[in-house]
């Protein structure tokens, strides 16, 4: 098996036994999320018999996974250091979802090189606990022996580093207790903070200094299982297919399509993107100006201090950075969100360092923030005493300051308060709990006493779901804020065209059309002409809901399912459509990553082959949820997204179409949905999959064409099978 390791590791923390499972069983999933979700499937439904419906994130047997891919510890750019973390979350609302998080670094190519492909850990201990993994030694050892109980993300890995490292130097060579190898590394550790281990939903995991799982609320999971950290070091190899055709494919890639060191452009007018959006936009907003950086990203663009590149093991991108001062290495994008209204900027990178150390989702933060600041300016969030509706004794006039934010952090993470315990159950129960459910809607420059938690109780990120659509769709028809960039660089160019003059696009809108259709193609073809598969990429309202739509997300959600979360390459990085360092645009999917997988596993699987995995993987995940108690009549945005309320001032010129050429780029940005016509979109896309319409379960015969009868069994045995 020629980029495996050949064996996943299973923990059980109740019973303190460790065995190994074979991975051949599970080649046909290739890796990651499918791994993932066929070893949660396996385990908890057929081996155990469990009903789904009876069991959250904080019950013993939730399986967590942690996988990795065939191509993780390998070399090939943008996937070698990726790895997937699984399991039911805690997050998200009403319901905790069956979910994931992506975590970058080093983490997954230790875990390989320990000679495993992946780890699952089940039960819950009875005291805090770490896993220590070096090589083929697993050790599951107290908390108390060595003091990590307690402390922060960053204090905990290194008193693990130090633990298992012993009085050797970092210029040493490292023999660890029960390897056979040496190694010049630490041990990569994955590690929950103070959060965590008070279970407070936000939780998230945090590897090394930036990286961090961070949806799905599985910092307060681990939490729930006395379980502090995992540590892995390892000095073995992965066997591949063609060791010389990597380093040749590597290198092609980079020569061929990678950044161009010698220009500038692309950066500069990402900086004067970011600058609009989060400095301008959120900045001025929130009382600050530009100059007082009062908007939430401290991206590389935006922070003006001396740097060095940093990357996920084996990644040329080098979009991560270590900065002169230390502070805040490696965080990038939504990590840096925490405290955008900070006074200075200074204080950012302070309050950044602080979070990570907690161990929290930042993005929660960047919403939550502002929302919590409005309410204490209006007066419904007080000191004790003040008559306020909801008491506190954080003191929101220190507002901006690095006292504020600590104390806030500390407050919510030890949940000693009523106001603390209410936010540690993340801010769509809080709001529940306060009784303002009228807060959730749009942010608006005249009312700012709203948080807004389009779908699943989770806070938007910069993609409204009504307007990039397969962004919003396929967020609520799945299971988590998606976080999935392919068609980026379209959605910034259709929704900045006309609010940043004379701003570049990546490509014209009939080169991006084509370019993105042509890429899709044949997966699309199957259910479309290459004709009706270009109007995929249609945004415009009168499209918004119609067939053409369906398939544009049926096949976002079977590429991601494959490509970015069982081979685990990198969101950012690909697919490589729209190369802006190719006059032509071309960017080098899906030959590429075909290439890339020939070269490590010796399998000549196609782009068409790889989607109807993803296909499939897609469709386990769904007999999950409806498992879970899923329904159709679940899945719908909150009210605010329904409608048009949005100030005068922020609505873009309309433009007339027929003064356009057919395909151009027009601003699509705060316009709303109609609930009928989405309503009906869902049974659009539910056809479209092969599902029961009437409840958006999976059938039979859908499930029989893609090899999974027994699922098709355990979801008849717990009557939640789609009717044909």
């Amino acid at each position: 098996m020629s980029g495996y390791a050949g064996k996943i590791a299973r923990i059980n923390l109740t019973t303190k036994t460790i065995s190994t499972i074979d991975t051949s069983r599970y080649e046909e999933w290739v890796g990651g999320h499918g791994i993932g979700s066929a070893l949660f499937y396996d385990i908890t439904v057929k081996e155990k018999g469990l009903n789904l419906e009876e069991i959250d994130g904080f019950h013993p047997d939730n399986l967590v996974t942690i996988m990795t891919s065939p191509l993780s510890a390998t070399g090939i750019p943008s996937a070698t250091g990726r790895t997937e973390v699984q399991g039911i979350g805690v997050h998200q609302y009403p319901i905790g979802w069956y979910t994931k998080s992506i975590v970058g670094g080093r983490i997954g190519p230790m875990i390989k090189f320990a000679g495993y492909d992946g780890i699952a850990i089940e039960g819950a201990s009875s005291e805090p606990v770490w896993i220590d993994i070096r090589d083929s030694t697993i050790t599951i050892r107290p908390c108390s022996e060595i003091g990590i109980w307690g402390l922060g993300t960053y204090d905990a890995q290194e008193k693990i580093w130090d633990y298992v490292a012993g009085d050797e130097s970092y210029d040493s060579w490292l023999s660890p207790i029960g390897s056979s190898g040496q190694t010049t590394q630490r041990p990569a550790v994955l590690a929950m903070g103070r959060a965590g281990e008070t279970k407070c939903r936000m939780a998230c995991l945090i590897h090394d200094s930036g990286y961090a799982a961070g949806a799905g609320g599985f910092g307060a999971v681990w939490g729930s299982k006395n379980l502090k950290a995992v540590s892995v070091i390892g000095t073995g190899s992965i066997p591949v297919a063609d060791p010389a055709g990597i380093l040749a494919e590597r290198l092609a890639n980079l020569k061929e399509y990678g950044p161009n060191m010698d220009s500038f452009t692309l950066l500069d007018r990402s900086k004067g993107m970011l600058r609009h959006n989060f400095l301008i936009g959120a900045g001025e907003a929130f009382g600050k100006t530009p100059t007082n950086w009062g908007g939430g990203s401290m991206t590389a663009s935006l922070r003006n201090e001396v740097m060095g590149p940093a990357s996920c093991m084996g990644c040329y991108g080098g979009c991560r950075g270590r900065y002169k001062s230390g502070k805040a290495n490696e965080t990038r994008c939504a990590g840096t969100y925490f405290y955008g209204q900070a006074d200075t900027r200074d204080i950012q990178i302070e309050a950044t360092e602080l979070i990570n150390q907690y161990g929290f989702n930042t993005f929660d933060f960047y919403q939550g923030v502002p929302y919590l600041n409005a309410l204490a300016e209006t007066g419904v969030i007080g000191l004790p005493g003040s008559g306020a509706e909801i008491e506190t004794d954080l003191d929101f006039s220190t507002f901006g300051s690095i006292d504020f934010a600590r104390r806030l952090l500390e407050i919510i993470a030890e949940r000693d308060t009523p106001f603390g315990d209410a936010l540690a159950e993340g801010f769509a129960r809080a709001i529940e709990l306060w009784g303002r459910q009228d807060d959730i809607g749009d942010a608006s420059l005249e009312d700012m006493a709203h948080m807004p938690l389009p779908y699943w109780g989770l806070p938007e990120h910069h993609y409204d779901s009504r307007s990039q659509l397969e962004y919003g769709y396929g967020t609520i028809l799945g299971d988590r804020e998606i976080c999935e960039h392919l068609f980026t660089s379209v959605y910034w160019d259709c929704y900045f065209g006309e609010r940043i003059p004379l701003r570049d696009f990546d490509a014209t809108a009939l080169q991006a059309v084509t370019l993105i259709t042509e890429k899709m193609l044949p997966h699309a073809s199957e259910y479309a002409s290459k004709e009706d598969a270009m109007q995929m990429m249609n945004y415009a309202t009168e499209n918004m809901y119609s067939e053409h739509i369906a398939r544009l997300v049926s096949w976002h959600r079977h590429y991601t399912r494959f490509f970015k979360s069982a081979l685990l390459f990198c969101d950012w990085r690909y697919p490589d459509i729209l190369n802006t360092n190719k006059k032509d645009r071309r960017g080098s999917s899906f030959t590429a990553e075909e290439r890339f997988i020939k070269v490590v596993t010796g399998r000549d699987l196609s782009y068409l082959d790889c989607m109807k995995i993803g296909r499939k993987i897609w469709n386990l995940d769904n007999a999950i949820w409806s498992l879970q108690g899923r329904h159709r009549d679940m899945v719908y945005f909150a009210d605010y997204i329904y409608k048009d309320d949005f100030h005068e001032e922020w609505k873009m010129p309309t433009h007339d179409p027929k003064k356009l050429y057919p395909w151009v780029y027009r601003d699509v940005g705060h316009r709303h949905l109609d609930r009928a016509e989405f309503d009906m979109f869902k049974t659009r896309f539910y056809s479209q999959e092969g599902w029961d319409t009437d409840t958006g379960w999976p059938t039979r015969s859908t499930l029989q064409e893609l090899g999974m009868d027994d699922v098709a069994d355990s979801l008849d045995h717990w009557s939640k099978l789609g009717s044909e």
